[in-house]
């Protein structure tokens, strides 16, 4: 990843690179993406992760199908993500940045996973307690 100031990453973007790194090290799910390592390259970081055979959503959607896609493939598609969203959740895991391009997909094998959690948050779940 190059800057946009110029050939080398800025601190912020590579704490999102070690951040992320760590955050997917933590998630041990079949639905989000699993990384293998975090290595630096020339003047960057390069994140290593599986390489399922998946595109975005929003390649595969809106950009081959022109946004149209058969009720009988989306409900399917529309419950994986909610369960992957889900699962994140239940890590205490907050994305932050659902969107067509972070969701990959595999038409032949059916395989959903999440992707890009440089924004994404730990959430500690708090007791409520009741005061009078």
């Amino acid at each position: 990843m190059a800057s946009d100031t110029g050939d080398y990453p800025t601190p912020a973007e590579l704490a999102r690179y070690h951040h992320e790194y760590d955050l997917l090290k933590e998630l041990n799910l079949a639905s989000v993406i699993k990384v293998y390592g975090l290595e630096q390259s020339q003047n960057t970081l390069v994140l290593m992760v599986e390489d399922f055979g998946g595109e975005s959503l929003k390649t595969l959607f809106l950009e081959k199908r022109k946004g149209k896609v058969e009720i009988s493939a989306f409900l399917p598609l529309a419950i994986a993500i909610a369960d992957s969203l889900g699962k994140v959740h239940a890590a205490n895991i907050m994305h932050k940045d659902i969107n067509p391009s972070n969701l990959v997909y595999n038409p032949t094998t059916q395989q959903l996973k999440i992707i890009d959690f440089g924004i994404a948050s730990r959430f500690v779940r708090e007791m409520p307690t009741l005061k009078s």
